[in-house]
């Protein structure tokens, strides 16, 4: 056991170094026959854009966007296709490995973040790690969508939607269940949910397809609704879909608004952006 631990010390050593020298690296791609070049560096950051001339035309943006999305996909291609390279090297693409690279893949998980778990994993009794993956399986194969507002339950229709003592009369849209946890932290909105599951990002190709968008129509169309709140966020997405999902509902009739953004509570002014401040002053309230 102790040689074991003593060689996957090593390795996760062997393994920061490269990363380290990988995120030195820049990897460059292009789009339109080179028209477009973007330069991403290893920590998978956009250092820079270089455009010919030709192609930035004011009638056709729309082309250009996707020169530049196609020219930056590549490149993160070439610093994925690198960091797999070097990875396969030090563990010889053992079970190791894979167990990283698929820990790679989970949101807010970098390489070292994957290599720290991975080994963690690996150090872990035998029964632990088992419980854990136990409990993957269970919540993949029993969570659900919830059948009236899509959030994620182990039940057909989640406890909030089969409350008759909450308001089904006014429904908060929020993008996912996290969102829709921390109003429910503050006890005091009565109402339902709708949970969207992402927001509307061209650059990302994410449309409104992509989300709960239509399963929100349904609702409406079927349930006495007096009020939808838009409680997005106030990110260009969050924006985004916020004024796509006011056209679909206003002609229906319903009201629709929007939560209220501006200065934190505890924040100095000073150290607030200006369209914060701006949203502050617009919705202003009398005292």
């Amino acid at each position: 056991m102790n040689n074991l631990m003593k060689q996957a010390q090593k390795m996760q050593r062997q393994m920061e170094e490269n990363q380290k020298a990988l995120e030195e690296k820049e990897f460059t791609a292009t789009a339109g026959g080179g028209a477009v070049e973007v330069t991403i560096s290893g920590k998978r950051e956009v250092t820079k854009v270089k455009l010919q001339e030709e192609v930035v035309d004011p009638d056709d943006i729309e082309m250009l966007e996707d020169l530049i999305v196609a020219a930056t996909n590549e490149a993160l291609r070439k610093v994925e296709e690198e960091s797999t390279a070097v990875m396969s090297k030090l563990t010889g693409g053992s079970h190791i490995n894979k167990l990283i690279e698929q820990l790679s893949h989970l949101p807010g998980i970098g390489a070292k973040s994957a290599q720290r778990l991975a080994f963690h994993i690996m150090n872990m009794p035998k029964d632990q790690v088992e419980q854990l993956t136990s409990s993957i399986t269970g919540a993949r194969e029993n969570v659900q969508y919830c059948k009236c507002c899509c959030t994620l339950t182990d039940r057909e229709i989640c406890p909030i939607c089969s409350n008759d003592k909450r308001d089904h009369s006014v429904i908060m849209v929020v993008e996912n269940t996290r969102d829709l946890a921390a109003y429910e932290k503050t006890g005091k909105f009565d109402g339902v949910y709708h949970v969207l599951h992402g927001a509307i990002s061209p650059m990302l190709g994410i449309g409104p397809d992509d989300i709960k968008l239509k399963e929100l129509m349904q609702r409406l169309a079927k349930d006495e609704v007096k009020e939808v709140i838009i409680a997005t966020n106030s990110s260009l997405e969050g924006e985004t879909t916020a004024m796509y999902i006011s056209k679909l509902i206003k002609p229906t009739g319903i009201k629709v608004s929007r939560i209220a953004s501006g200065v934190p509570v505890g924040g100095d002014l000073e150290y607030i952006d200006e369209v914060t401040l701006l949203r502050a002053l617009e919705g202003r309230v009398e005292l």
